[in-house]
């Protein structure tokens, strides 16, 4: 931490990742005075494929998202009225950073209302037309720029409750 700054930096490993288990940043210090506000949110294809040793991700869209609860990174296998199965949740307010690429896109929204009070789990998995929910294809690197923010207790609850709500 440098003057209230963090970086959390993660690496989905495309051959060990398993996309029913998101990855949880422990930053939930039991204080609601002092949280956290999400200032970026960068999301890179971070190696070649690993046989051909190229760009090589088959036309699938790999998906990344940003949550407030373990079950807010899970990918959902059933279609609702809002979202298709395996999507992206945008209207579940537990999510709060999305990225999506492919071999000709990569896209990153960051809800910019953001305060974290709690842990942040991440997550990564390929959308395959095909096959729904698939493993990824390539290895994919996350840096996640946050500041600590000083609030009164009661905004730090709000914003806990808020962002537990699913729509």
């Amino acid at each position: 931490m440098k003057q209230g700054r963090h970086q959390l930096r993660w690496q989905f490993n495309c051959l060990t990742h398993n996309p029913s288990t998101p990855i949880r940043f422990q930053l939930d210090n039991g204080d609601y005075d002092r949280n956290f506000r999400i200032d970026s949110f960068e999301v890179i294809f971070s190696c070649m494929d690993r046989t051909t040793n190229a760009q090589n991700i088959s036309g699938q869209t790999h998906q990344v998202v940003l949550a407030t609860s373990e079950q807010g990174a899970t990918p959902i296998s059933t279609e609702s009225v809002n979202n298709r199965a395996y999507s992206m949740r945008v209207a579940d307010r537990r999510q709060l950073a999305w990225a999506q690429m492919d071999d000709q896109m990569n896209n990153t929204i960051l809800d910019p209302h953001n305060i974290v009070a709690s842990d942040l789990w991440l997550n990564a998995w390929c959308f395959s037309p095909a096959h729904g929910l698939d493993d990824l294809q390539q290895d994919i690197g996350v840096l996640i720029t946050l500041t600590e923010v000083k609030q009164s207790g009661a905004e730090g609850l709000l914003s806990t409750i808020r962002d537990s709500n699913i729509e």
